[in-house]
């Protein structure tokens, strides 16, 4: 399994991004490896979703984004525990969702079962 490989190689600073074609959104999962885990997912800036969305991400934690949109990942390097921002903007360039997390954060181990 993806999560016991990363606890197993003790891999840190894991961080997933995806691509959908309904939909953008930000998941993550906390609990399954070692430290939380986080799956940016964009969709294609030219395929707009029109139906509703049915299918519920029990690990979404942010709104689900069906405009047309592109994924960024920023990390400020120059802050001592550098930071990294997940973000979902529309195709003018506005933030839809935006999220901030740090290294350190990707890299905390949680106590062994």
């Amino acid at each position: 399994m993806l999560f016991d490989m990363i606890s197993d190689t003790e891999a840190d600073g894991v961080l997933f991004i995806s691509g959908n074609i309904d939909h953008a959104e930000l998941s993550a999962v906390s609990g399954l490896a070692v430290y939380p885990l986080y799956d940016l997912t964009s969709s294609p800036m030219n395929m707009k979703r029109e139906e509703p969305i049915t299918e519920i991400n029990r690990h979404g934690i942010s709104h689900a984004v069906r405009e047309n949109n592109f994924g960024l990942i920023t990390i400020d390097w120059e802050s001592q525990n550098p930071v990294i921002t997940l973000e979902i903007l529309d195709e003018t360039g506005n933030p839809q969702i935006q999220h901030t997390t740090t290294l350190e954060s990707l890299q905390e181990l949680f106590p062994a079962p």
